[in-house]
């Protein structure tokens, strides 16, 4: 008994390893990843046997067999070979680069026409476009390599599209199922009816990534003072301005730890926690800054410090509603933190019930 327990550790211990260099998207798919771990195992298993040569299996038989199957990173590699390659990003992907390319290009294009139409509108027609191309130019070739790297980054973990597709739940299935008279199935129906809809995972990859890349790029925007194309909002003084890039290196950072969420495994709970908590961290340590600056910043603006001496009571106004705008960011972070907080605290607890849910 003892001697096939100890085959079982090595075995287990064994497909664990393996288990842990998986591309994600074999994590998030349950099933598969049951059927990949059982196909192992009856693989060593079998090989056991064939080297104990019609012996009882001992140890070092298990042990050779494991040995035999080669180092778990090879084997975990050859499930990342997914997808038909082009350039370096896999043919199946390829299309959804493009378009989330297209769309990150034709954002920055848009802000940057609506500038123009400010601007001519405001000091009438100008040749100057080159400081709008370069804009465009400058802002696209950021966009470029930030989603080249993240598709490239997917592509070698062997993603394909339907990968990043929302789960449906197997509700809709029961509509589907001819009625039957046995009363077992008639009291499975009566409780299928009393489940929820939709039991929703509390990650999702393709949430993930595009929350991930959008607030890349507004942080990104931030740091790079994008303001300034803008006539209206262009001379916002020193104070204001260092609290904005300050506040796209915060947002920077967050948009880079949603997408070191969004590739790695889901289900590795201390990995997800880990980062969630240091988005959480990020997202508190802003706080200090938004109630020492925010207010005092606005105030210097040349536009609105000049009221101070041509309207005082105006100026007190807008003093007092930007203290209010402060106060209310502080609480909308501090709520938000507190709810990241039990995400992190019910995150297995969660995914369990996601799991269990579609396994009925």
């Amino acid at each position: 008994m003892s001697e096939e327990l100890n085959q079982t550790q090595i075995i287990q211990e064994f497909l664990k390893n393996v288990k842990s260099k998986l591309p994600g998207w074999l994590k998030d798919n349950k099933s598969e990843l049951k059927d990949v771990m059982s196909e192992l195992e009856s693989h060593i298993w079998e090989k056991s046997e064939a080297i104990a040569a019609g012996q009882e299996v001992q140890n070092y038989h298990v042990r050779q067999a494991v040995q035999d199957m080669g180092n778990p990173r090879d084997i975990a590699a050859e499930y990342k070979k997914r997808g038909t390659p082009k350039l370096w990003i896999s043919q199946e992907l390829f299309s959804a680069y493009v378009k989330t390319f297209g769309i990150v290009v034709a954002v920055i294009v848009g802000v940057n026409l609506i500038s123009v139409i400010v601007d001519a509108v405001t000091n009438g027609p100008s040749w100057d476009l080159l400081s709008y191309l370069d804009g465009i130019w400058s802002s696209a070739l950021g966009a470029f390599l930030i989603v080249t790297v993240i598709f490239v980054a997917l592509s070698v973990e062997g993603y394909l599209p339907e990968d990043f597709k929302k789960s449906g739940g197997k509700y809709q299935l029961k509509s589907t199922r001819p009625e039957k008279e046995d009363k077992v199935e008639g009291m499975e129906r009566k409780w299928q009816e009393k489940r929820p809809k939709q039991v929703k995972p509390p990650l999702r990859r393709g949430e993930l990534l595009a929350g991930g890349i959008i607030t890349l790029l507004i942080g990104i925007a931030m740091f790079a003072e994008v303001w300034v194309y803008f006539p209206l909002v262009e001379d916002i003084g020193p104070q204001l301005t260092y609290y904005i890039r300050l506040m796209g290196v915060f947002t920077m950072i967050g948009g880079i730890i949603n997408l070191m969420q969004s590739m790695m495994d889901l289900t590795n709970y201390t990995g997800q926690r880990i980062l969630m908590g240091l988005h959480t961290i990020v997202d508190l340590a802003s706080i200090p800054f938004t109630i020492r600056l925010l207010t005092q910043a606005v105030l210097t603006v040349p536009s609105i410090a000049a009221f101070e001496i041509a309207n005082p009571e105006l100026f007190a106004s807008i003093a007092l509603g930007f203290n209010v705008v402060t106060w209310i960011s502080v609480v909308g972070t501090v709520i938000g933190s507190i709810s990241n907080i039990y995400k992190i605290i019910t995150l297995r607890m969660k995914f369990e019930e996601y799991h269990q849910y579609h396994e009925i």
